[in-house]
Order: C-alpha cells, then sequence, then structure tokens
C-alpha cells in the first residue's frame, strides 16, 4: 500500500509511529545503559514472557524474551501504539461507518441472492435488518465511539511517574513532535471534502478505555 495516494490511515499512522518510536527509544536509553540491561531486568523479561505465553500463545512470532535495547523499543512502541492509536483507528470511525445501516448492516434477514438480476428493491428492504436491531447496532457503535469527559489523550500524563530530568524532557519533546503531527493533519483536512480525524493525536485516547 505504499504507493497508494490520499491513503490518510497509513500517512497519519506512520506519523504517529514515528512520534512515539522516537519517545520510547529516547526513555529507554535512559533507563538502560546497555543491552546487558535490559538482558537482566526481571520485571521487563516476566512480563514478556507472560504475554507470550498467556496472551499470544497462538503465534510463534511474538518474543518470549528480549535480547537488547532496540528490541525493547520496538517492543514498547508496538505497545503503546496499538492501545493508543491503532485502537483509536479502528474504533472511533464506527459510528460514521455503522450509522447508515445499508452501508454496512449488522445482519441480514434473507439468504443471499443465487442468481443475478434476482434482487429488486423490495428484496433488499426484507433482507435488512429490521428497525429493533438496528438501533441496537446504532447504539451500540455511537457508545462505543464516545470519548470521557476527563479523557487523557497521546502525549498527556498528569501523573508524574518520571521525575528524573531527561525523562521529562522526552516527554516534552513526544508533546511537542504530536502537536505537529496534529496541526499537519488539521491543516491537511481543512483541504479535504472528507477529513480524516481519527489518527490525529489530540483524538487518540492514551489508551483503549472501554
Amino acid at each position: 500500500m505504499e504507493d497508494v495516494p490520499k491513503y490518510y490511515y497509513r500517512d497519519d499512522g506512520m506519523k504517529v509511529w514515528e512520534a512515539i518510536h522516537c519517545f520510547v527509544s529516547a526513555v529507554v536509553k535512559i533507563y538502560y545503559d546497555s543491552d546487558e540491561a535490559v538482558q537482566k531486568d526481571v520485571e521487563i523479561q516476566g512480563f514478556v514472557k507472560d504475554v507470550a505465553s498467556f496472551g499470544m500463545n497462538s503465534t510463534d512470532n511474538f518474543p518470549k524474551s528480549l535480547e537488547s535495547r532496540e528490541q525493547l523499543v520496538e517492543y514498547l512502541t508496538v505497545v503503546i501504539f496499538t492501545a493508543s492509536a491503532q485502537h483509536a483507528a479502528v474504533n472511533f470511525g464506527q459510528f460514521d461507518w455503522y450509522g447508515w445501516i445499508p452501508n454496512s448492516p449488522s445482519t441480514m434477514r434473507m439468504p443471499p441472492p443465487q442468481q443475478k438480476d434476482q434482487v429488486d428493491l423490495k428484496y433488499i428492504m426484507e433482507s435488512l435488518p429490521d428497525r429493533e436491531c438496528s438501533s441496537k447496532a446504532v447504539g451500540t457503535v455511537w457508545a462505543l465511539t464516545r470519548v470521557q469527559k476527563n479523557e487523557l489523550f497521546l502525549g498527556m500524563y498528569p501523573d508524574m511517574y518520571f521525575t528524573e530530568q531527561p525523562a521529562k524532557e522526552a516527554i516534552k519533546a513526544f508533546q511537542h513532535k504530536l502537536e505537529e503531527v496534529t496541526n499537519t493533519i488539521k491543516n491537511r483536512n481543512e483541504e479535504l471534502t472528507l477529513p480524516y480525524c481519527y489518527l490525529s493525536p489530540d483524538k487518540i485516547p492514551n489508551s483503549v478505555a472501554i
């Protein structure tokens, strides 16, 4: 999909990924001065092992241990991106997509046609979900796409878990980069008939919040 034009999920997602990756890399280098330090961190190694054993036991592609700072950066970037940006991209557009029932009906009441030219308007209307089912589907996706009044978006850390000055500076740099990405997306969207906002950092919650 590298050459597909106007593929904003890819374009915006890569910008957010790079911002997260740079932030994670900066923080990891602060607290781990070598690959050996990563290898000897029993807590992070235990976490990775548990995830591989209990959370991702259906795949062999997920690491069961981390051998270097580079691997740790990649691992943490995947975790943060998936729980924040990736979730936002697939979740917050649901009402826009499913709100118009014929666009993506939650159920179909008639069997698929077996012959061409068999379908008319009556058949379509009898196939689409009834009013009760439609209202439940719309209500569900509406609820799923709401944000909390006190939502914390990507880069917002009101609790100062990191007190060291280098870490604080890394957070500030991360927030500045996210602001740049937000402005870039905002400026582009002003030129679009249908804006793509789902991966704008100011609309990406810090994590899944269902």
